[in-house]
């Protein structure tokens, strides 16, 4: 994600940047992230805001009925907890579940009142500098541990003069 910065609207400042689609899969295939990756390193460098990425890892609670699609940590479950709006589903939500939602509301309003998802009683979370480490992962250490770890995003390099 990157602060406003007199941008017109629709471009990068909608929201923390998700590692989403085929890259989650820990199994070493990552090459989908490299456009991704490569468009946050330079803005990391380049850019006149801080950029902040997550790894939303945290599988939400089965629905009523079951998924025909596949249920899980995949791309876009974040959407409901970012706007917590899990009483829209009819799922029986884990106090966990709830939490999240709620922090992770709080989160992005804050980046989008202040270019800076940090705040009184959130996660600390870095602003994107290229290192895994600046990467916040979302989600608990059971969430954590069954999605794997990051692919070894420093194959794509940094962009000059890093």
């Amino acid at each position: 994600m990157t602060a406003p910065a007199g941008r017109a609207p629709g471009r990068s400042q909608a929201g923390p940047r998700p590692l989403g689609g085929p890259a989650d899969v820990p199994d070493g295939r990552g090459a989908d992230m490299k456009p991704l990756l490569s468009v946050q390193d330079l803005h990391a460098h380049y850019g006149k805001s801080p950029s902040y990425v997550y790894y939303f890892a945290h599988r939400p609670t089965e629905p009523v009925t079951p998924c025909g699609y596949g249920c899980g940590a995949g791309h876009g479950a974040e959407i409901q907890y970012v706007f917590d709006h899990l009483g829209q589903d009819a799922r029986p939500w884990s106090a966990y579940d709830r939490q999240l939602a709620n922090r992770m509301a709080d989160t992005w309003a804050n980046f989008a009142r202040t270019g800076d998802p940090n705040g009184t009683g959130l996660p600390a979370w870095p602003a994107f500098d290229g290192t895994n480490a600046s990467i916040m992962r979302i989600g608990d250490a059971a969430d954590l541990e069954a999605r794997g770890r990051l692919p070894d995003f420093s194959l794509f390099g940094s962009p000059p003069g890093k």
